[in-house]
């Protein structure tokens, strides 16, 4: 059998994803230049979005609100499973700035079709983005916005399953047996008999009773129903791929938001469209539209069958998650919160630890594994924070593995500054409106990020983010800009291979090393207690494991030193070429905490 030659795109492998909630990120404000799409709402149904600062409009905009609902959420109200915040495009297009100040180089975003609700996988129309979103306008405003900053949009695909008002749905629920669009879904035709309704007789019953919805999870949903819904759940009827006429639907929306601009695809559910040729033909109507364009699954398990370079490019790598959780959560782990996750988080020895990243690494050809999408948290788990026990060293280790590992890290939206929050909804609150602060405050957050990125050391080498102790979220925050410019600037850290060095089961230490041939990084990662090493000095053993890496000579030149401390903060040291040696860094890496030496290679 010929194997297919494995391709994954470019710019993925150099990305750093953010992973954005729409309704729950930012209301934004309408530039001058902003078209509205489709029949405007009610006058007597729209308010204006709440009033920000006159500098919050990026330059060029009016700063005109963006018509909205009234029955929105207060913005700092608990998420509730039904309700509304009001975030929109407009408002993520006015916060790319911040995003490039975090190191931000592609966003990731929930569904943004027309839906019901307010995370949106309950699609009513795939041509039309929601308009509480802004609608198309919103859409080309933010992707314009974003390509000019040199930053890539991947949307979110529903296709296993509709929303209940999605129109062929409609279709059937109306004109029952004489449907046209019965072959769309997985009807019980008993239930389709003339004269067949209501919750004693037969018919659809896409707003079931309580009872009714107890039942199906015994009977079935299309027992209970009469049509197949997404784990038993009503407002989810299930698409019939094997119908030529959905395939065609399908396999058009996917090429049609690629024409539009998108970047690429993250598929909802994809292992329930049980259908390898189904995702063949996808990505094949994709990288016609552009050979770039990034497919990537959420698949929670091994995904071998999706990653042979025939159907994705990469899955939501949901078995690092779970290691790195179940790791560096080791001692402030909450238990309860862990079930809450997929497939469930246990605490990890370090050995255990080693042995699932040595095994998550092997598992794909090194080309797809430098395009996984890492991350730590989605909005379908907990908030990293809170799984951690809101512990800022936890933290600190978790996010200087997840920057420095093959494959593109992701940031889940408000993780950066420490958000809070348990399962779905807890896990989908609003971003602290304070965070985007305008005027001189606004200007302080980005200049503390630049400084992050791009200060220089000082007298005796040593350089920080920020200056005293930053509070909760900030020191996070800026830990996250200092690791990825630490990424950004280093290509070993992006494309090098990956080996384990060490797996101390004493002393809790886990090192690893990213190599190309003439450079490489050394990351060692103490989630003990104790110093590390017990004996000898750092220097030695830095010296030690550049020699095991391969092509590493004794007179490996020292470039760059990067010190996560236990409190989160960043400390950066570049040796001057002619008098850095394998020699640096001297002392010992003091308990908790991360190293990440790299090296240039003569």
């Amino acid at each position: 059998m010929r194997k297919t030659k494995v391709i994954t795109p470019e710019w993925v492998k150099d990305a750093i994803f953010y992973q954005i909630f729409p309704d729950r990120f930012a209301i934004g404000r309408q530039p001058n230049d902003a078209q509205r799409n489709g029949a405007p709402p009610d006058a007597a149904d729209v308010v204006p979005a709440p009033d920000a600062a006159p500098d919050a409009a990026a330059p060029g905009d009016t700063g005109a609100p963006t018509d909205k609902p009234s029955n929105l959420e207060p913005w700092d109200s608990p998420p509730t499973t039904y309700g509304f915040k009001g975030g929109d495009l407009y408002g993520v297009a006015e916060r790319l700035e911040y995003l490039r100040n975090l190191g931000v180089t592609a966003i990731y975003l929930t569904p943004i079709f027309a839906s019901a609700a307010n995370h949106r996988y309950h699609t009513i129309d795939y041509y039309r983005v929601d308009p509480i979103l802004g609608g198309e306008a919103a859409f080309d405003h933010l992707l314009e916005r974003a390509h000019a900053l040199g930053m890539r949009v991947v949307l979110d695909g529903v296709f296993n399953h509709t929303g209940r008002g999605f129109y062929q749905f409609q279709h059937a629920l109306e004109n029952g047996s004489a449907s046209p669009y019965l072959n769309w879904f997985y009807l019980n035709t008993e239930q389709l008999s003339p004269g067949a309704a209501g919750e004693s007789g037969g018919g659809l019953t896409p707003y079931p009773s309580p009872t009714r919805i107890r039942r199906a999870g015994k009977l079935g949903s299309r027992e209970t129903f009469g049509y197949s819904a997404w784990w038993n759940l009503p407002a989810l009827p299930e698409l019939n791929t094997d119908t030529p006429a959905v395939r065609r639907f399908l396999l058009e929306v996917g090429r049609y938001w690629i024409e539009r601009g998108a970047d690429g695809w993250r598929l909802d559910v994809p292992a329930e469209i049980d259908d390898d040729e189904f995702w063949r033909e996808f990505r094949s109507v994709v990288k016609v539209a552009n050979p770039e364009a990034y497919i990537v699954g959420e698949i929670w398990t091994d995904a071998e069958r999706w990653l042979a370079g025939d159907q994705f490019d990469a899955v939501m790598n949901y078995v690092v998650t779970r290691a790195a959780i179940g790791f560096f959560g080791r001692e402030t782990l909450d238990a309860e919160l862990a079930r809450a996750v997929g497939h469930g988080v246990r605490k990890l020895r370090v050995g255990e630890f080693a042995h699932e990243i040595d095994r998550a690494m092997a598992l794909y050809e090194d080309e797809i594994t430098q395009a996984q999408l890492n991350l730590l948290g989605s909005h379908d788990t907990p908030r990293v924070a809170s799984l951690l026990g809101n512990d800022r060293s936890a933290l600190a280790l978790a996010y200087s593995f997840l920057f420095t590992i093959p494959g593109a890290p992701c940031i889940y939206y408000g993780d950066e500054i420490q958000m809070l929050g348990g399962p779905d909804p807890d896990c989908r609150r609003s971003f602290p409106a304070e965070r985007f602060a305008t005027g001189e405050t606004g200007r302080a957050h980005a200049a503390e990020a630049r400084e992050a990125a791009t200060s220089t050391p000082t007298a005796d080498g040593e350089k920080t983010g920020r200056a005293g102790e930053p509070a909760d979220g900030e020191a996070l925050r800026v830990l996250i800009a200092g690791l990825a410019r630490v990424r950004h600037e280093h290509r070993c850290l992006r494309r090098g291979g990956f080996r384990r060095l060490v797996a101390d089961r004493a002393t809790g230490l886990y090192a690893f090393a990213r190599t190309l041939p003439k450079q490489c990084a050394v990351v060692l990662l103490n989630t003990g207690q104790e110093p590390w090493p017990r004996e000898g000095t750092l220097a030695h053993e830095i010296e030690r494991l550049t020699k095991r890496v391969s092509g590493a000579a004794p007179e490996a030149r020292h470039i760059e030193r990067i010190r996560v401390s236990s409190a989160g903060k960043i400390k950066h040291r570049r040796s001057v070429p002619e008098h850095g040696d394998a020699h640096e860094p001297a002392g010992r890496l003091e308990g908790r905490g991360a190293l990440i030496c790299l090296f240039r290679l003569w």
